[in-house]
Parts: structure tokens; sequence; C-alpha cells
């Protein structure tokens, strides 16, 4: 798999987006860095201007009307970004008007992922374990370190599907950036989501929670697979 199909950038930027979530996740975080460009040119060049001008007017110094602009101005700018904010998280929620076909269910455990697949319309379930493959395995699949797995965890391509997040032992994070997903695992809850995969392939994610001495050795790879074949699984 090579490293855009997978999602891996080597960069700065986010990996890419392979659900609406995540993609809507991208476009708010876009949309508040060019609102904080403009913000920040704006202040600076006021300042500098200050600093440069050894000049002053007291229509500036002394102005009711500055005052007043300079005061409503950042309540508008915080209420442009509260609103679609608001609208982002209840997006999260129920992003997904489409039938859920099958549930997962990861508990993280030290230090490994046991997964529980049900199929919803005949009650059908397998789990397993998935634990950490060694480096000379995982450097003949794939080159990527300390993030192949003997067993990955399946979803269909273009389904919804359930995701359930909860703890064995201690408090875990299931996370998979392209999907935009990050729920905590806490021993004794259960930690409810969905998620929608728009490509098939092999994608990649951490427990971001430490858990652990060996809390960087508990990779999550999630096999993105056509409907038919997810389905073949369980006959």
């Amino acid at each position: 798999m090579n490293n855009s199909a997978s999602g891996f950038i080597y960069g700065i930027n986010f990996q890419n987006s392979i659900s609406p979530t995540m993609s809507e996740t991208i476009k708010f975080h876009d949309q508040n860095i060019l609102i904080l460009i403009v913000i920040g040119c704006l202040v600076g060049g006021t300042i500098l201007m200050l600093w440069l001008n050894s000049f002053s007017s007291l229509d500036f110094v002394d102005s009711k009307g500055l005052e007043f602009g300079w005061t409503i101005l950042p309540v508008v700018i915080l209420v442009s970004l509260a609103m679609p904010s608001l609208e982002l998280l209840y997006y999260l929620e129920w992003p997904h008007n489409m039938e859920i076909i099958a549930e997962i269910k990861a508990t993280g455990m030290q230090w490994y992922w046991h997964y529980e697949l049900t199929l919803l319309s005949t009650g059908e379930n397998f789990s397993f374990d998935s634990y950490m493959l060694n480096g000379e395995i995982e450097e003949d699949k794939s080159g990527f370190r300390l993030l192949e797995v003997d067993l990955p965890v399946i979803a269909p391509h273009l389904t919804v599907m359930d995701l359930n997040v909860t703890g064995g032992d201690v408090i875990h994070s299931f996370a998979i950036p392209t999907l935009g997903i990050k729920m905590d695992g806490v021993p004794g809850r259960l930690n409810k989501g969905n998620f929608l995969a728009q490509k098939v392939g092999s994608y990649y994610g951490q427990c971001s929670e430490i858990c652990g001495a060996n809390h960087s050795f508990m990779p999550i790879n999630l096999e993105v697979m056509p409907r038919e074949t997810f389905l073949k699984f369980f006959e």
C-alpha cells in the first residue's frame, strides 16, 4: 500500500481524509486558520505602524468610535467561529443518513486491541485479538514501523459502521486520524460512535492515551474492503 493510499503524509498537514467527518473537520480548520492569518496581519500591521510612527493623534488615542469598534469586532469574530463549530459538533454526532449494517467493539488491553465484529441483521459475530508485528515482518509488509498488526480490523467500503470503544484494564484511546476518530476507552464505560470509510485501503492509528510501559506498541490497522468481501467473513 503506497503512502497516499494509506493516508500518510510526512509533513505538518493533516493525513488524507477518507471520511466525511474528517473532511468537514479539515474544512473547519482551514477556515479558522484563514481568519487567524487575517487577524494576525491586521494586529501586526497596526503595531508596526504605531512603532514606526512617532506622531500621535487625539482622534486615534481618545476615539469612542474606535473603542466601540474593537470591542464589537472580536464579538462578531467569535460568533462567526462558534456557529460553524456548533454545526460541526452536531454533524460529528449524526453524520450519516444511511443504514448501519455492522458494529465494531474495540476493547483496549495492555498492550493490544480486542475486537468484536457483529452483523446487525443476523446477530452473527466473531472476535479476535490484534497484536503488533515484530520489526522484521513489519518491514517486509509495508515499511510502516510500529504500525503493522497480525490481524487487522475490517470495515466495508461506503457503509456506515457503529464503533463502540471501552477499556479492559486502564484508560486507552482508539484513534485513526484519516477517519477523524479519537475515542477514549474507559473501563466500565462504553463510548459509542460511527464512521463511514470512502476509500478502500489500509489505514493506521495508535492508542492515544498513555496506558503503561508498552503504550507505543499497540497500533490500530483498519482494512477497508468492498461490502461484498466484508460480508463473506460472516458466512
